[in-house]
C-alpha cells in the first residue's frame, strides 16, 4: 500500500477488456449514461450478453415518476439488453461493487463511485480495481469469489428468477469463480464487509489490532446530530477524532461544533478541497483509519460516516460495503495523504467557516409512493402479465400501472393467482407492446 492513492481511471479500465457477465450494484442509475454511452464505448459491456444492474428501489420509483413525465427518460433497454433489478431497504441500498467476468479474465471494483456519469468521471472517489487472469494472475481470487457470494446473498434476500439465471449462467460458464482459492492468500489482499448481517463498525473494531489512539474518517455525508462521535471513543478508545469532508457540499452540520469532543480539541474537523488537474471535483470517496500504535488499518468503501450506514444492519438502515485492507506500518500509509491529497485542508475553528449542504441526497431513502405494494418480479405469458409479490397481502380494487417509454402509461385490472401472485389480461395491443418495449409494472390504488 503506497504512501499516497494512485490515480484510477475508471473509464480506461471499463475499455480495456471484454468480458461475458457484469454484476453491478450502485446507489443511483442514469438510464441515458448508462444505455447511450457505456454500453456502446465501455468494451467490459459492449458485447456483454449477460449484465445484471442491482439499484436502490428509491431511484427505481424516480424512473418510474420521470418516464410518466419525459418518455426520453425511460430505461429503453432495460430488461432487454440488461437487467435492472431494485432493491428496497428501510436505509438505502448503496453498495458500489462492480463485477466484471470472462472464461480467463475478471476485473473487480470497489469503492464510493456510483455506475454514473459523475460517479465514473468527475467526483472524487476512492475505488480499487482489482484483476484476475488464469494461470497468470490469481492472488485477487478470493476476494471475487466473496463479492459473487455477496451479489448470490443479495438474490437470496430480494429474489428474481432473471437474477437469479444470470448468477447461474455466470458461474457456469466462468470455472474460476468455483475454483478451489490458493491456501496461503496474498496478506495484503482486503477483505469485503457487508452490513447484510452484522453492523460495519462493529466488524471495523473486531478487526484492530489494538485500541486505536486515533481514527481519521473521510466523508461527504453525516447525521444531523453528532451522535457517532460518542461511540467512535467508547468502542476504539480513540483519544483523538479527525473528520475530512469538503464545504458547501458536506452535510455535516453545526452541532458538531457542540459536542465537548470538539470543545476540548480531540475531534478535529479539516475542510478540504478536491481536484483532477484543473478540474475541481466534489468529494464522494468515503473511507476510515485507525491508528493503532505503530500500525494503521484502513477501510474504504459505499458507508458514509452516519448512525444508518455504520452502526445498523441492512434489515434496519442501508446497505453497505466496505474493503478492509489487514493493518501495515504507519511508516507506509499517511492518512492525510489519502484523505487530503492536495494537502489542501483549513482546520475548521468556528462556526462561521462551516457552510453546509441542504440536504443529504446520498441517504435520502425512498419516499411513499402512491403504488405502495412491491412487486418481486413480472413476466408476461401469452395473454397474462404475471406478478409475484414481494411481501404482504393485496387488498381489494388494486389496479397495476405500467409505464413505457414508447407510450404513455396504462392501467390493467388485477386478478389473484394461487400463492402470492397475481395476474394481467392482455389485449393483443398490449401483448405485442409489453414483448417488444421494457416495461415498469406498479401496484396500488
Amino acid at each position: 500500500m503506497s504512501q499516497k492513492p494512485s490515480r484510477l481511471h475508471l473509464h480506461d479500465r471499463l475499455k480495456k477488456h471484454a468480458f461475458e457477465h457484469a454484476l453491478i450494484t450502485t446507489y443511483n442509475f442514469g438510464a441515458s449514461f448508462f444505455e447511450d454511452y457505456a454500453l456502446e464505448n465501455f468494451k467490459s459491456l459492449q458485447d456483454n450478453g449477460n449484465i445484471s444492474v442491482l439499484l436502490d428501489y428509491g431511484q427505481y420509483q424516480d424512473l418510474l415518476s420521470a418516464a410518466t413525465e419525459n418518455p426520453d427518460l425511460f430505461p429503453k433497454l432495460a430488461n432487454l439488453r440488461y437487467l435492472l433489478h431494485p432493491v428496497r431497504v428501510p436505509g438505502v441500498f448503496h453498495p458500489k461493487v462492480f463485477l466484471f467476468a470472462g472464461r480467463k479474465r475478471g476485473l473487480l471494483l470497489i469503492g464510493s463511485a456510483n455506475f454514473t456519469q459523475d460517479g465514473l468521471g468527475s467526483n472524487a472517489e476512492l475505488v480499487t480495481a482489482f484483476d484476475f487472469e488464469a494461470d497468470k494472475n490469481e492472488k485477487a481470487l478470493p476476494l471475487f469469489q466473496s463479492a459473487f457470494r455477496f451479489f448470490e446473498s443479495l438474490a437470496d434476500r430480494w429474489p428474481s428468477e432473471q437474477l437469479r439465471s444470470n448468477l447461474n449462467t455466470l458461474l457456469d460458464q466462468v470455472p474460476w469463480m468455483s475454483q478451489t482459492a490458493p491456501e496461503n492468500p496474498d496478506p495484503d489482499l482486503p477483505v469485503l464487509l457487508s452490513n447484510l448481517e452484522t453492523p460495519l463498525w462493529d466488524q471495523l473494531v473486531a478487526r484492530l489490532p489494538t485500541s486505536a489512539t486515533h481514527v481519521s474518517v473521510l466523508s461527504r455525508f453525516y447525521d444531523a446530530r453528532p451522535a457517532l462521535v460518542d461511540h467512535v471513543f467508547q468502542t476504539c478508545k480513540a483519544k483523538s477524532l479527525t473528520l475530512y469532508t469538503q464545504n458547501r457540499i458536506t452535510t455535516l452540520t453545526r452541532a458538531w461544533l457542540d459536542v465537548p469532543a470538539f470543545i476540548k480539541g480531540a475531534l478535529d474537523i479539516r475542510l478540504c478541497h478536491y481536484k483532477d488537474g484543473d478540474h475541481f471535483q466534489h468529494l464522494h470517496g468515503k473511507a476510515y483509519a485507525f491508528a493503532c500504535g505503530k500500525e494503521i488499518m484502513l477501510a474504504m468503501g459505499s458507508a458514509n460516516f452516519t448512525e444508518a450506514a455504520l452502526r445498523r444492519v441492512a434489515a434496519s438502515g442501508n446497505l453497505e460495503v466496505l474493503l478492509c485492507y489487514p493493518p501495515v506500518s504507519s511508516r507506509e500509509l499517511n492518512p492525510a495523504s489519502w484523505f487530503d491529497p492536495e494537502e489542501s485542508a483549513v482546520v475548521l475553528r468556528e462556526a462561521a467557516q462551516l457552510q453546509t449542504a441542504p440536504d443529504n441526497t446520498d441517504e435520502t431513502a425512498a419516499p411513499s409512493a402512491s403504488f405502495p405494494i412491491r412487486i418481486a418480479e413480472a413476466l408476461v405469458e401469452e395473454q397474462w402479465l404475471k406478478l409475484k409479490l414481494a411481501q404482504g397481502q393485496v387488498p381489494n380494487d388494486v389496479a397495476c400501472q405500467i409505464v413505457q417509454g414508447n407510450h404513455h402509461p396504462f392501467y390493467l385490472k388485477v386478478e389473484p393467482m394461487a400463492g402470492n401472485g397475481l395476474r394481467c389480461r392482455l389485449d393483443e395491443a398490449e401483448q405485442k407492446h409489453m414483448r417488444s418495449h421494457p416495461a415498469m409494472a406498479a401496484l396500488g390504488k
